[in-house]
């Protein structure tokens, strides 16, 4: 490696010399600066040199002679030696300097490049230089002695010409100078330039020319010192050649103080030693560095959780200490425009007291119109007696003037700070307002922060107090802290995970695949969340929903990300428990209509993709709630579970088996390359159900009734699919049950027909579509009408008449049967009325009740109601017909209701019989009034012996029991004849007459004969 050399350079100027060496230390050379020629000679006496680079001119020893001194000494002479000096006469100069032994002269100025490559030259020359013994051995001493005089004169003229060029260029500089600049001794002050003047508030130079440094000063300065003392030291100083920079505190004209920098330095002029004192106002910088460090203190006193009036006060103490002779307030206003004191740390108590009292008083004080208006001067406050209040407090405690101005806060909020003045307010200066908006803001920056405090806490009290696990991460995904729930989930501290990454709570039960997912979203959008297995401290696995959110610096760069989890391992126990529950029946443990309805969807999907159909059967138990009736619920459970246990073992694990509620089970085949295998299915399960079922010491029987759809024959939805499932199953039971039956087209159309016809039925009431025949019961003994059988018919706007045979049906399925048997009994108990106020007093009529009915007890206590009330007629009137299959039943309330209407005269008959279960326990239980023989008999009672024979046990029978008789479907006169001699007492039918309507059944009951 290349040793560095060292350079010697001697010159008295020192700018001139630092820039040479700042110039050459740039190229990589080291260098030593001296003053003058016998600096540079100490200098070398102590260090070795490599070069040395000389000025000419220079005091006590100027460069010729520096010169001479190193090329006469053994030790110095071989250094090489570079004049570098401005000159006018540079031959002359060059010349003398070879004359003395320099090796190289160069004239100022030069271009600094060829500068350096000269050095570079002479630092490594081409050819060994031959010592120089004696410096002048090629001339005469005196010859060189001449020269030497002449170029010192010379340049000597060049200096006192510059030296006055420099005077008159200095007097020019002091007056037009930036700066304040004062020229004094020791004792008075000489001059200053105009700066000066203005800044010390003068008007002539003779108001200042005489006086002294301590006449412009404050009596004490920043340090606490007096200003006699400390001036006069400072000027010393300053005249033995030490330059001088202090702050001192001085004072205008009109005896205003401001703080300024002053630097002193000596310098002659007229052989007089003075002072030059640069003097520079730093009242603006003072200001900033008393706010930064009021900042700074509002800032430490916000993280040392001072309560916020406390650093409320603290600025106003600062505003009242930058503008003197003022008072400060702050106060806060809420969303209702609530007005309260924060801070007045120098108004008096009275005046506290006083304005507190006017917020709740007054509603348009100054501090509300400021909110309501913005900023607010007040240059003097009004004298008129309707003044607001405040304005009386403010003049009553010494202030004419204020300053308002309120702070919109982040919240609902708003703070008002106030100035109050003694006099007047100050002047809207830029300044001012700069001064005051400083002041705002920083009432800003603490309210803000103060609140942002308050969130901090309650976030770490949150972080320290959360159920939940919380985990900080840095951008290396190293944990950073974590709090106490994390270790109540883990079972790791949080001093055994800070510096750790998470992956010390892997489970492994997750694939990279899995963490690759999650740190993409987390590129992506900053954020994830989801359940993951994790493993704690004793390796027990769990489960946790985790979320995890970035925090990103100010250039969107990551800085940490957070994680927030919870244990939902019992959660998830618990959720699978509900989704079981939600899905299954809670008797079998089947699926449920949920998971059916799921399981069909995902086989229509899966139909679209393989087009392979599959079937829905849909399996109801034959006769079983004549079980749960007769051996109650608990039997009927038992049998409920065996019975999905024997259908399961009929289907194939594939299928889907599931119960829909009651006695109702519904099976879905999938895969059905051969539909045929699906009655195999259905018989199996017919056979298995067929089959005793053992319950505890019980033997119970039923069979099943099974439907059949396909998917997408049958259907090409969920609802559409079960509902024809459905529909074939009741088809099944209607054609005998314990058989399975497939969906047809009919049976669709039979449906939509009932439910058109339902759907009409609705409106049929509301419509007056309703309307009552009768058809006339005669005397077999005198051929007289006594009685007649109401019967509704539907006179339906688009279908004509429709029969009760196919709407009664469907209107007690729906419940409509409800309101049309009420409307049928007011009707014709209106027209019993009627026709026994003008045909027959002793007429009867009889009306049909649905066994549904018997089931609404408000409807018959409005019936007993209203025969209690129709009391104008002799009894009997009424005849209720009621079925033999009501009388199975055997309910309390059917037979409570029987007497309660025997009790208002109603008579009782017992339509049909003969069809049903006849008993005649039945007839004489229930005390029946009348016994109707179904026509199945009556039309063959000629024809057939048996059920003539039948027809006339029957009446024996009920003639037995005091019940009479009346034969239905009498069409001709050998079935009248032959159930009159059998002791018959009524007949019924068409030989008689058809039912008809009220107008021509009056015609008939006119006639008082039938044909």
């Amino acid at each position: 490696m290349l040793a560095i050399n060292t350079i010697l350079i001697a010159e008295d100027i020192e700018d001139d010399r630092l820039m040479l060496m700042a110039l050459l230390k740039g190229h990589g050379y080291k260098t030593v600066g001296a003053e003058n020629g016998q600096d540079a000679m100490d200098k070398l006496a102590k260090q070795k040199f490599d070069l040395i680079i000389s000025d000419i001119l220079m005091p006590e020893m100027d460069g010729y002679r520096f010169c001479l001194s190193t090329k006469s000494d053994e030790r110095y002479q071989k250094i090489p030696f570079v004049f570098y000096s401005a000159t006018f006469t540079e031959d002359v100069d060059e010349a003398l300097a070879k004359e003395v032994g320099a090796d190289l002269f160069i004239a100022k100025p030069t271009d600094p490049e060829q500068f350096i490559i000269q050095i570079k030259n002479i630092l490594s020359p081409v050819e060994k230089k031959t010592p120089i013994d004696a410096p002048v051995s090629h001339t005469n001493e005196t010859n060189l002695t001449k020269q030497y005089n002449q170029s010192l004169s010379t340049k000597l003229a060049i200096q006192a010409i510059d030296l006055k060029a420099s005077e008159i260029k200095y007097k020019a500089l002091f007056e037009t100078a930036q700066s304040a600049i004062i020229i004094c001794d020791s004792e008075k002050l000489i001059d200053c330039n105009t700066t000066c003047l203005k800044l010390l508030g003068c008007h002539h130079r003779d108001q200042f020319i005489g006086t002294k440094i301590t006449d412009w000063s404050a009596t004490t300065q920043p340090n606490g010192s007096k200003s006699t003392l400390t001036a006069a030291r400072y000027i010393t100083l300053a005249l033995r050649e030490q330059k001088q920079s202090f702050e001192w505190n001085l004072k205008k004209l009109n005896g205003e103080l401001f703080p300024a920098s002053v630097e002193l330095s000596s310098m002659v002029i007229d052989n007089q030693l003075l002072i030059q004192a640069t003097v520079h106002d730093i009242s603006q910088r003072k200001r900033k560095e008393q706010q930064e460090q009021l900042h700074k203190e509002v800032l430490r006193q916000l993280l040392d959780s001072r309560n916020l009036a406390t650093v409320l006060e603290k600025i106003a103490t600062g505003l009242e200490h930058e503008i003197p002779h003022t008072r400060c307030s702050i106060l806060l206003a809420d969303a209702q425009n609530q007005l309260s004191l924060i801070a007045a740390p120098s108004m008096p108590d009275s005046y506290q007291q006083a304005i507190s009292q006017s917020f709740t008083e007054s509603s348009n004080c100054l501090y509300k119109q400021a909110i309501q208006q913005g900023r607010k001067i007040i240059e003097r406050t009004p004298t008129s007696s309707q003044q607001p209040t405040d304005y009386k407090i403010m003049s009553e405690t010494g202030f004419n003037a204020c300053w308002l101005e309120p702070i919109d806060l982040s919240s609902d909020d708003t703070c008002v700070i106030a100035i109050h003045f003694r006099d007047k307010a100050m002047p809207m200066t830029t300044q001012n307002i700069e001064l005051f908006s400083f002041y705002v803001k920083l009432i800003e920056i603490a309210i803000q922060r103060y609140e942002a405090n308050k969130q901090l806490n309650l976030a770490n009290a949150i972080f320290q107090h959360s159920v939940e696990a919380m985990l900080l991460i840095d951008k290396d995904y190293k944990i950073i802290t974590a709090n106490p729930s994390f270790t109540t989930v883990t079972g790791y501290s949080v001093e055994e995970v800070i510096g750790k990454t998470p992956h010390i709570l892997r489970s492994g039960r997750h694939d990279e695949k899995f963490y690759d997912k999650m740190w993409k979203s987390l590129a992506d959008t900053g954020q994830w969340q989801g359940e993951v297995w994790h493993k704690r401290k004793n390796g027990e696995h769990y489960t946790e929903w985790l979320t995890i959110t970035t925090i990103y610096d100010d250039n969107g760069e990551v800085l940490q990300r957070a994680a927030l989890f919870s244990d939902i391992t019992e959660k998830k126990k618990m959720d699978e428990l509900l989704i079981k529950q939600a899905n299954h029946d809670s008797l079998t443990k089947l699926p449920n209509r949920n998971l059916l309805k799921t399981r069909i969807s995902e086989e229509i999907t899966k139909y679209h993709r393989t087009k392979i159909p599959f079937a829905v059967l849909f399996a109801d138990l034959d006769h079983f709630k004549e079980v749960n009736d007769s051996l109650g619920h608990d039997l009927g459970d038992l049998l409920l579970i065996d019975a999905a246990k024997r259908i399961s073992e009929c289907v194939r694990e594939t299928d889907l088996l599931a119960r829909l509620g009651g006695d109702e089970f519904t099976i879905v085949m999938t895969d059905l390359n051969n539909p045929h295998s699906v009655e195999r299915v259905a018989n199996a399960i017919i056979e298995s159900l067929s089959r005793p079922f053992k319950l505890d010491t019980e033997i119970a029987y039923v069979s099943a009734s099974i439907g059949i759809a396909f998917y997408p024959d049958d259907g090409d939805s969920i609802v559409d699919l079960l509902r024809h499932a459905d529909q074939a199953m009741y088809y099944a039971k209607a054609q005998g049950k314990g058989r399975f039956c497939y969906f047809t087209k009919t049976m669709q159309e039979n449906a939509n027909y009932r439910a058109s016809i339902l759907n009409d039925l609705r409106t049929a009431l509301p419509s007056n579509q309703l309307e009552l025949y009768y058809q006339p019961i005669i005397s077999l003994r005198t051929n007289t009408v006594i009685k007649a059988e109401a019967l509704l018919r539907w006179n339906h706007p688009q279908r004509d008449i429709i029969s009760p045979l196919q709407f009664i049906p469907i209107a007690e399925e729906s419940g409509l049967i409800i309101d049309i048997g009420d409307w049928v009994f007011q009707q014709a108990l209106a027209q019993l009325k009627h026709w026994r106020q003008h045909f027959q007093a002793d007429f009867q009529v009889s009306i049909n009740k649905s066994p549904v009915q018997f089931k609404s007890l408000s409807q018959h206590a409005d019936w007993m109601d209203t025969l209690s009330r129709e009391s104008n007629y002799p009894e009997p009137g009424l005849v209720v017909e009621i079925t033999e299959s009501l009388l199975l039943q055997e309910d309390p309330n059917i037979m409570l209701q029987f007497k309660q209407m025997q009790h208002n005269g109603v008579k009782l008959s017992l339509d049909d019989f003969g069809t049903g279960y006849s008993s005649l326990s039945y007839l004489n239980k229930f005390g029946f009034d009348f016994l109707k023989i179904d026509k199945s008999f009556t039309q063959e009672i000629v024809e057939n012996s048996d059920k003539r024979e039948l027809c006339n046990a029957i009446i024996v029978m009920a003639h037995a029991l005091g019940i009479e008789v009346v034969a239905e479907g009498i069409e001709t006169l050998a079935q009248q004849d032959l159930l009159s001699e059998m002791g018959c007492d009524y007949g019924q039918g068409y030989l008689y007459s058809k039912p008809v309507s009220v107008k021509k059944f009056e015609q008939i009951l006119k006639n008082g004969l039938v044909n």
